[in-house]
């Protein structure tokens, strides 16, 4: 279509016009529903964050003495509802109807939850020159890079312990997790700055991408092929 610089003004002119006619109208019926997503999210979140800390508290040194839990419930509730909306509009501006891949919702929220700092380093390096297991390391790097493996591992947990009996699973159940904490490391090693956040939305999802990570993409693919996360 041939159109005028003037047409083509007008034509801007309206859509705008009937844009912020569209969010004047729905904003207010969508709000509500946003909050509520935002509320039960940060609720089931500490839930997740106690079952952590209760798990790893009297296996990792100094664990109370490390994570930053100051504030917690406000730093999560702002992440929440700033990765809520984000999500909300990715999934409008992408069609999505239905939840989106396992992998972008852990990217999407590794980086709100850093941004807002929630689960922080009180005392970074402290163990810096002393032998610790892939466990602890992971813990020292990052108190949210632990946290966010742990919530991969529980939606891990289930469907691995449903393929076959206990047993003869076991061996291989641990040596995933041994993958999985090598390659949290290794991400938020490279990709943490001096202030421990993450850079953008996407880093983890791309990080994932990176040939030398598939075993920890294919935990991830087998979550989503097998299990509905919601966002």
């Amino acid at each position: 279509m041939n159109l005028s610089d003037e047409q083509r003004q007008q034509r801007y002119i309206k859509s705008r016009s009937e844009l912020d006619s569209i969010f004047s109208e729905f904003n207010g019926k969508i709000n509500p529903h946003i909050e509520n997503i935002v509320d039960y999210k940060a609720f089931s979140f500490l839930v997740l964050i106690k079952e952590w800390v209760d798990l790893y508290r009297d296996d990792i040194n100094k664990f109370a003495d490390v994570v930053d839990f100051t504030n917690i419930k406000v730093k999560l509730g702002q992440a929440i509802s700033q990765y809520t909306k984000y999500v909300y509009n990715y999934r409008f501006c992408n069609n999505l109807t239905n939840n989106i891949l396992f992998r972008k919702i852990l990217s999407f929220e590794m980086y709100f939850l850093s941004k807002h700092g929630v689960l922080g380093n009180k005392m970074p390096n402290i163990f810096s020159e002393e032998k610790l297991s892939d466990n602890e390391s992971l813990f020292h790097l990052s108190p949210l890079a632990h946290f966010m493996f742990y919530r991969i591992q529980k939606e891990l947990h289930v469907r691995v312990y449903n393929l076959a009996e206990a047993h003869r699973t076991a061996e291989l159940y641990e040596e995933i997790l041994i993958s999985m904490r090598k390659t949290m490391y290794e991400f938020f090693y490279k990709y943490n700055d001096n202030d421990c956040r993450i850079h953008s939305q996407d880093d983890f999802r791309k990080f994932l991408a990176f040939p030398n990570n598939k075993n920890l993409l294919s935990v991830i693919e087998f979550i989503e092929k097998n299990l509905t996360v919601n966002i």
